[in-house]
């Protein structure tokens, strides 16, 4: 790797919101003793994103505003692209690091050589200041990830894009066909030929349920239809990855059948 690079580029796909955007940005600028670089792609229909950057004049700090808006997956994607960072994470708007250390100790693992990309724990804040951590015990779910990484498509156990950081050249693009499975589809493929490791202690604070929040504009159904659609196309009707599909179709027939109160959580955990 080239010395003179970044320890970490910090992509933060913006919508509007400026106070959740103002929380991430300065949840980065507050990391120690780590290089970093920081790009806001901003695909906002206001300009109060903008003239904050601009007044904020940060030079590690680069912005762009994407005029006409580009879309949530060909925003991450054009701004992960332009990574410059030894190291990437892609932090949305309302999402935000948990401490002055995160990034400090992610670099520590990442150094050893033993990972290729690192997983941190989530915590999700529902409005309301409702809080709301994983359900699953994640020694569990780290085993479900190393062992069966096709059942992320079942259950997303991992949560938002931010609790992932990997390599530069390890970077590949989400699908832009995808909707509402994108990021679960991007975690498998990433995890695939990769060396994955957890991050523990300091997990990702993510916020759900706000007004800008872009899935809850989705309708749910239909996209889950042609999302599933590709990624059978891409993998194959007989594959791993099509019984997982098909283990959670199951599943959410049973919650159907059965009456299960709705999780509050199902946007956010693609299940």
């Amino acid at each position: 790797m080239n010395s003179t690079l970044p320890d970490f580029s910090v992509v933060i796909p913006a919508y509007n919101s400026l106070e959740l955007f103002r929380d991430a940005l300065q949840s980065v600028l507050m990391q120690k003793e780590v290089s970093l670089s920081i790009l806001v792609t901003d695909d906002s229909t206001n300009t109060r994103i903008e003239e904050y950057v601009s007044k904020t004049n940060l030079p590690q700090v680069s912005y762009l505003h994407n005029n006409p808006p580009r879309g949530a997956v060909k925003n991450w994607n054009h701004g992960l692209s332009k990574a410059d960072g030894k190291y990437v994470m892609l932090l949305h708007h309302d999402e935000r690091l948990p401490g002055p250390d995160f990034l400090k100790n992610a670099l520590a693992q990442l150094r050893s050589g033993r990972h290729d990309l690192l997983i941190s724990d989530v915590v999700v804040h529902l409005p309301g200041n409702i809080r709301s951590e994983q359900k699953l015990p994640a020694a569990f779910s780290r085993f479900i990830l190393l062992r069966f990484p096709s059942l992320i498509y079942t259950l997303n156990l991992i949560g938002p894009t931010a609790c992932v950081i990997f390599k530069k050249e390890r970077f590949l693009p989400f699908n832009e066909e995808l909707n509402w499975l994108v990021d679960a589809d991007w975690y498998f493929r990433m995890m695939k030929g990769n060396r994955t490791g957890f991050n523990s202690g300091l997990p990702i604070r993510s916020h759900f349920g706000h007004q800008d929040q872009i899935t809850l504009g989705l309708d749910r159904d239909r996209a889950e239809k042609e999302d599933q659609a590709v990624i059978k196309k891409s993998n194959g009707l007989f594959s791993s990855v099509a019984v997982a599909l098909a283990l959670r179709n199951l599943i959410r027939f049973l919650k159907r059948k059965l009456q299960i109160k709705k999780n509050p959580l199902r946007n956010y955990a693609n299940c």
